[in-house]
């Protein structure tokens, strides 16, 4: 299986995660740091990020 590092899909959070590359499909799927980064993408926005891995936005 391929993987490539990408931005965590939470825009707030500028983590790198290591995404797995699907196959047949030309980018990374949506990758988060954290589960945190995944709630907050689907749930209320906030300007901060408390997925706990720096470095992170600042407001």
């Amino acid at each position: 299986m391929n993987s490539e590092k990408i931005q965590c899909a939470n825009d707030t959070c500028q983590c790198v995660v290591t995404a797995a590359l699907e196959p047949g499909v030309g980018s990374a799927a949506e990758a988060y740091c954290s589960g945190y980064c995944g709630d907050a993408a689907t749930g209320e926005e906030s300007d901060l990020c408390a997925c706990g891995h720096p470095p992170c936005d600042e407001p």
